[in-house]
Parts: C-alpha cells; sequence; structure tokens
C-alpha cells in the first residue's frame, strides 16, 4: 500500500498494475475478508488504485 500511495503522491500513471510478493509476509492469502491476508492486500489496493 505505501508504494502505491508513494507513486500516486508523484501522480505516477501506471500501463498496468502487477501485484506479487517475493516476501514471506503475510503468512496467509486467504480469505480476501480477514485482516492482514495477501489476497486483502490485493483487494485494498486494487479499491485504492486501479481506476
Amino acid at each position: 500500500m505505501q508504494q502505491g500511495y508513494d507513486y500516486a503522491a508523484v501522480e505516477g500513471r501506471p500501463d498496468q498494475l502487477v501485484i506479487e510478493s517475493w516476501v514471506g509476509a503475510p503468512s496467509q492469502c486467504l480469505p480476501e475478508t480477514a485482516d492482514w491476508t495477501f489476497t486483502r492486500s490485493v483487494r485494498d489496493f486494487a479499491k485504492k488504485f486501479a481506476k
């Protein structure tokens, strides 16, 4: 999320969005409704930055 905010702050306009993680956190992928899961992070990012 922080990278999204930082990019938006400089008025970045991406051609595409690729969301992937190479770190071991968060430790769970599902469900998308639970706090601190990868799928929830993707969902929150898309709601905020993918227009």
